[in-house]
């Protein structure tokens, strides 16, 4: 087929859309935070766990305008823009500025809570949760000893959705016929020998968030309830039923508008909003919601979300007189105007426009303009460079002197 008909055919020309890059200039640490959340991040940056030194201007923008200027966020950049980390790092800003005050910890009650439209997104997002906050860390100190250091327990996270076994109170048939061997399974992949494919298996999945962070072997032992240290609730009786110490109403929970429509109705889950408004009672406390893939809520479902949230506002003692309890970080990569964006987010929480910022995305400088062909020894040097090079490599180095440039600094 002759070139020129390509765009009027079937099929087209290709086209290949390089990912943007956005601007790196600052530091995360040192940039004006509150000291409680510069020192929280600063212990989080050390043990490598998915908080970066070198953050995106707009994530930093973000932290900053959330927790120096107190603002509500509209996060409108685009898709591997890092949006996740700016919620992500909120929360543990949010929990490090209650424990400074350290008056409240003690108490049970939602501190944070993630919203999401559907199932698919809840489990995606409790494997980043599993990796910041849980238990495992093969490089030093876990999440969950980092927090409880500054928490005096340790803070605990959910994911609460229909996924979550099982319903109803607690009960040893259900236990051993839904938890039993969920468990068993797990247990016998991290107990067989290391280096096995069982074992091997295991590990990847550990490293990608897909097992709950908990005492695998110790739910079991101990009759399925709460073991102390769990940063992970598993089970809905470990959240709603008084059967342990070590458990109760998370302080991250993560579920979907179609669950919290249910919960705010059964009689069962009331004790997630009793002890959650008792917390709230108190002068300082706040509660941080995340709505995350935000433009999802539009049209009827929109509107109905709407509601959602003011009747989960009230239920939480929460009106038009002291909406500043709840801090809002609503985030999209379909937004595109920042005045639409935070007049959308105001419909949607009930929150005043003016209570809103949103963020945008810090587009790095384009590359200089090369000049030059690819040729045969462009091709067999770059063959040899490392995936990931640095400066020094002398692949890399001799590539810079082959085209005539000026190697960049280490």
């Amino acid at each position: 087929m002759d070139e020129s008909n390509l765009e009027d055919g079937i099929a087209i020309n290709p086209r290949v859309e390089a990912s943007p890059r956005y601007e790196q200039t600052r530091r995360l640490l040192g940039q004006g935070l509150p000291p409680e959340v510069d020192s929280i991040l600063r212990e989080f940056i050390n043990e490598g766990l998915d908080v970066f030194d070198t953050p995106y201007t707009h994530q930093l923008n973000g932290l900053v305008e959330f927790f120096v200027n107190r603002k509500d966020l509209v996060v409108m950049t685009g898709t591997g823009s890092g949006k996740t980390e700016i919620f992500l790092w909120s929360i543990l800003g949010h929990l490090a500025k209650e424990a400074s005050r350290g008056s409240t910890t003690a108490m049970r009650g939602i501190r944070t809570m993630l919203l999401y439209p559907m199932n698919a997104l809840v489990s995606d997002q409790l494997g980043r949760i599993r990796r910041l906050v849980g238990r495992t860390n093969q490089n030093g100190r876990s999440g969950s000893e980092i927090l409880s250091q500054h928490f005096e327990r340790t803070p605990q996270f959910m994911q609460y959705t229909s996924r979550a076994p099982y319903h109803g109170s607690y009960n040893q048939t259900k236990n051993e016929n839904r938890l039993r061997p969920i468990f068993e399974t797990w247990t016998n992949l991290q107990n067989a020998p290391v280096g096995s494919n069982e074992r091997n298996l295991f590990e990847q999945l550990q490293r990608k968030g897909r097992v709950p962070e908990k005492d695998l072997q110790g739910f079991i032992t101990a009759n399925y309830v709460t073991s102390q240290g769990d940063p992970e609730l598993f089970a809905r009786h470990e959240a709603r039923d008084a059967i342990s110490v070590d458990g109760g109403v998370p302080d991250i929970l993560v579920t979907n508008y179609a669950m919290l429509e249910f919960m705010l109705l059964r009689p069962i889950e009331d004790p997630f909003w009793e002890q959650t408004r008792n917390w709230l009672n108190e002068p300082e406390s706040e509660l941080l919601l995340v709505l995350d893939e935000a433009h999802l809520y539009r049209g009827a479902v929109g509107a109905e979300v709407a509601m959602l949230l003011r009747r989960f506002m009230l239920r939480l003692g929460i009106d038009n007189t002291n909406r500043e309890k709840v801090r809002f970080i609503l985030t999209s990569a379909s937004f595109s105007s920042p005045t639409a964006a935070c007049q959308f987010a105001s419909e949607l929480t009930g929150k005043p426009v003016s209570s809103f910022e949103a963020i945008q995305p810090t587009s790095a400088a384009q590359f200089p303009q090369l000049n030059g062909t690819v040729d045969d020894d462009d091709v067999r040097i770059l063959s040899q460079i490392e995936p990931v090079p640095s400066f020094s490599d002398v692949h890399l180095q001799s590539w810079f002197g082959h085209r005539g440039w000026n190697p960049p600094a280490a």
